[in-house]
């Protein structure tokens, strides 16, 4: 709109009063919504000469706006439980949170901070590297026979060598200051992360190199094991900023319909014969729908997995103990007090970096890599536990017959029927029904559209009733058409020796007319149910169509030996309002890749909880080793170099369960 025209204050307060509207006698409320706009629109309504791009109004707010006014109910979307009440996995951090992904219009935005923080994220990697390598030369090249300069020498010059040293931790440390705050916000709640660690193992080797200063004392503190754990926190951290990049990608792409996967409440599918085992108590049911727009991106994101936390709490403070113990144990056989400091300090550099690399970080970030190339990806590492042990997944009966596998061969018309009408009421039916009739008789109707009023009154297994523009319709097979007392003289189903599914259109009248439909079942489907049958998923398909049922399936698929039926849908106004939807999972490539995405949760789930497994093994093995060493009184003859052969050790079990399992 043009800039309004600019009033005296005398006028303009009388053209208020006369645009002001007088409250009805009845005291009904009435509101006038003007306009809403943004922030940055009213900006350049300001600035006429910058950005003219046109505004993407958020539909949220309108609909929030619409809400406080009484004029619409909030909608109840199932969704799962972490989403309720307190959120208790979230860690604390000194960084603000992310504003939520809410509206299309801020894709770029995000994406581009997702670069730049990809290449800060790159850089404090190759700043920790180089400071990590400086400490691994001092500490570890004496070992290789590698005579270094005379000032670096620990026994010329103790005190030079420690701080020289320390240093570089610190260096190492303010590098990685974000994640050692964190760390220690987190230690107060008894959730330790990697970061928690890093924190751990700088004031440890801080404390100790200061004791070991004053006392004038060349005992090893193993340094680089603080810049190797501080390595590995900044790598993870790159793999995780790249993960959300990708999976950013995929969630926000502008592609016209997504695939994403919602909950089922068991109790909707737990009276289908023949699935029982699959709708217990402690089973979860999805159902696959399409969206425009996925909803709860950061709040799924910044959900963190709270298993690894949990072995965490144990083996961290489990570890301190046999520090502690190694040091009494020292301290008792008469070493002094920096040799005991140096056998307390072994131990947390030897099981901490090793507990940091045994981690969720590199799977996560190699199987988004792979469903990144399938077009899919997994919201947050939260989303793994959500959805691993899936039981059933109820799938749409577009999704199984395809449209372009269904195709109406003949159609008879009964007395006098109009086909014109009798074609656009289908597609008024088959329009809220949905299913491949549904693109079938669009069609044929495109032409010539024309508005319906239609309203589904009842939903049967062999047909349903609809009012449409106030007429009671009754579309199904024969034995629905008898059922509802209409008269059948016409039963047949082939045409010139072609066997076809028939269905019938009536009206209280009587039938009006009948149709000859080939339906043909898609083979990547045939091929997605024996997968999930292979992991014990069972498939339901979802429909309206009274010609799509067991029979009809068994003409493609052996359904005694697969788990696999076809159920009633009930729903058929808004399952999902505005075409938002809230999911961890997202495919823009097609129900098998949704399908995909969501066996693969499975798979994660079980390489970390071997990761887990492995994490307590390393533990155990680190305090065999802790004790044995400081019995034998051997901290002070092992070097660094030792300490990184062992955290190699259990580098590659990570490295092999990812990738034979990915």
């Amino acid at each position: 709109p043009a800039e309004p025209k600019k009033e005296e204050p005398h006028e303009a307060a009388e053209s208020a009063q006369r645009e002001v509207p007088v409250a009805p006698v009845s005291k009904k409320k009435v509101y006038y919504i003007l306009r809403v706009e943004h922030k940055d629109e009213h900006e350049r309504r300001k600035n006429p000469v910058g950005d003219k791009r046109p505004v993407d109004y958020d539909r949220v707010d309108y609909s929030l706006i619409k809400q406080a006014l009484g004029m619409e109910k909030p909608d109840k979307t199932d969704g799962f439980s972490v989403f309720e009440g307190e959120d208790n996995s979230t860690l604390k951090s000194i960084e603000t949170p992310h504003a939520e992904f809410t509206y299309q219009r801020q894709r770029e935005e995000i994406a581009a901070n997702y670069a730049k923080n990809s290449r800060v994220s790159g850089i404090k990697l190759l700043f920790t590297a180089v400071f990590a390598l400086i400490l691994f030369a001092i500490e570890c090249l004496p070992a290789f026979g590698v005579k270094l300069p005379e000032i670096l020498n620990a026994s010329s010059y103790p005190v030079v060598h420690a701080m020289a040293k320390l240093q570089l931790v610190w260096l190492c440390g303010a590098i990685s200051y974000k994640e050692i705050a964190n760390g220690f916000l987190n230690l107060g709640r008894f959730k330790i992360t990697s970061g928690g660690m890093l924190s751990i193992l700088v004031l440890s080797n801080t404390v100790c190199s200061a004791v070991a200063c004053a006392m004038e004392s060349s005992v090893a503190m193993y340094h680089f094991s603080v810049a190797f754990l501080a390595f590995v926190v900044r790598v993870f951290d790159y793999f995780d900023v790249r993960r959300e990049m990708l999976a950013f990608e995929v969630a926000s792409s502008t592609q016209s319909k997504k695939y994403v996967a919602l909950p089922v409440s068991n109790e909707s599918v737990s009276k289908i014969e023949g699935l029982e085992d699959y709708t217990g108590e402690d089973s979860l049911v999805l159902r696959t729908e399409k969206c425009t727009f996925v909803e709860n991106y950061f709040a799924r994101t910044e959900k963190r997995s709270e298993r690894d936390i949990v072995t965490n709490k144990y083996i961290v403070p489990f570890m301190l103990i046999i520090a502690i113990a190694s040091l009494v144990i020292l301290l008792s056989k008469g070493n002094a007090l920096p040799l005991a400091l140096g056998g307390f300090n072994l131990t947390l550099a030897v099981s901490l970096p090793a507990l940091a690399l045994l981690s969720s970080a590199y799977p996560l970030y190699k199987a988004t890599k792979k469903l990144y190339k399938k077009e899919s990806a997994i919201i947050g590492e939260k989303a793994v536990d959500d959805y691993s042990g899936t039981t059933m997944i109820c799938f749409d009966d577009a999704d199984a017959f395809p449209s372009y596998g269904v195709a109406l061969e003949n159609l008879r018309i009964y007395g006098n029927g109009d086909i014109e009408t009798i074609i656009e009421q289908m597609g008024a039916v088959f329009s809220k029904l949905g299913g491949p009739l549904k693109n079938v008789f669009a069609l044929m109707t495109s032409d010539c559209p024309r508005p319906y009023k239609v309203k589904i009154d009842s939903v049967d297994q062999n047909g349903i009733a609809a009012v449409v523009d106030g007429k009671v319709l009754y579309v199904g097979n024969v034995a629905y058409m008898l059922e509802k007392g209409f008269t059948v003289t016409d039963r047949s189903s082939d045409i010139g020796g072609k066997q076809f599914s028939t269905m019938y259109l009536a009206e209280d009248e009587g039938l009006r007319a009948k149709f000859f439909i080939r339906y043909t079942l898609d083979g990547g489907f045939e091929t997605i149910v024996k997968k999930l049958a292979r992991r014990g998923i069972s498939s339901v398909i979802l429909t309206g169509d009274s010609n799509i049922n067991d029979e009809l399936l068994s003409q493609s698929l052996d359904i005694t030996k697969l788990p696999v039926k076809v159920v009633r849908r009930q729903e058929f106004d808004g399952v999902l309002p505005g075409d938002r939807a809230d999911s961890g999972v997202v495919s823009r490539g097609g129900v098998g890749d949704l399908v995909g995405t969501i066996t693969m949760c499975d798979r994660l789930a079980g390489i970390l909880s071997t990761i887990r497994a492995v994490r307590i093994a390393s533990a155990v093995i680190c305090a065999l080793l802790a004790i044995a060493v400081s019995l034998l009184k051997m901290s002070g003859a092992i070097s660094s170099l030792y300490v990184l052969v062992y955290h190699l050790f259990w580098l590659i079990p990570t490295w092999l369960i990812a990738k034979i399992n990915l």
